[in-house]
C-alpha cells in the first residue's frame, strides 16, 4: 500500500499536469468554485450535516458517533468536493477572460494554478478522512498509523486548516479577478 503522503503529492502533480494542459485562465475558473465550496464547507457544512445525519438516523437507522457515522460524515464531503471538482473542470461558464501569457511565464502560472488545485482538492479530501477518523480504512485505502510526514501534513497544511479565516477574502479577490478580467 501507498502511504498517504505519496498520494497526496501524486494528485496533486497530476492536478499540475492538467493545469498545464488547460491553461491559467481555465484553471482560474476552477479555483473559485473550490474556494466558495470550502468556505460553504467552513459556514454550513456541519449544520447542514446535522439536518442529513437525521433525515439518515430516520432512513438507514444508524447510530450517530459510530464508524458507520464517520463514513457516511465523510463521505458526504468527498461526494461533494468530486461533484463539484468535475462540475468545474467539465463545464466553461466559470473560465476567466482575456488570453494566457504567452510563452513559459503562461507555463509556469498554469502550472502553479494546476498544482493549487491539486492542493485544494487532495488536501480537503484527506482533511475531512482525517476529521472523521480515516473511515476508509476499512476500504483499505488509509492504514494507520502515519508516518511522520503524514502527521505533520494533516495536523498543519491542509487547505481547509491553512485557509479557513481567509476563505471569505478569496472568494471576494476571486470574484473581482473574475470581474475585472
Amino acid at each position: 500500500m501507498v502511504p498517504i503522503e505519496i498520494v497526496f503529492f501524486i494528485v496533486i502533480a497530476i492536478f499540475g499536469l492538467v493545469g498545464l494542459v488547460r491553461g491559467f485562465l481555465r484553471e482560474l475558473g476552477v479555483t473559485l468554485p473550490l474556494i466558495v465550496l470550502l468556505w460553504a464547507y467552513s459556514a454550513l457544512g456541519d449544520a447542514f450535516l446535522n439536518l442529513v445525519e437525521k433525515v439518515m438516523v430516520r432512513a438507514v437507522h444508524y447510530a450517530p458517533g459510530t464508524t458507520t457515522g464517520d463514513l457516511v460524515r465523510c463521505s458526504f464531503y468527498v461526494v461533494s468536493l468530486v461533484f463539484v471538482t468535475f462540475i468545474a473542470y467539465q463545464g466553461e461558464t466559470l473560465a476567466f477572460g482575456g488570453s494566457n501569457p504567452p510563452g513559459v511565464q503562461g507555463w509556469l502560472l498554469a502550472l502553479l494554478i494546476g498544482l493549487v488545485n491539486g492542493y485544494l482538492i487532495a488536501g480537503t479530501v484527506w482533511f475531512y478522512m482525517a476529521r472523521y477518523n480515516y473511515p476508509f480504512q476499512m476500504l483499505g485505502w488509509v492504514q494507520l498509523p502515519l508516518s511522520p510526514l503524514a502527521e505533520s501534513i494533516a495536523n498543519y497544511a491542509l487547505p481547509p486548516s491553512v485557509l479557513g479565516p481567509l476563505l471569505p477574502f478569496l472568494v471576494f479577490f476571486l470574484i473581482i479577478l473574475r470581474i475585472l478580467r
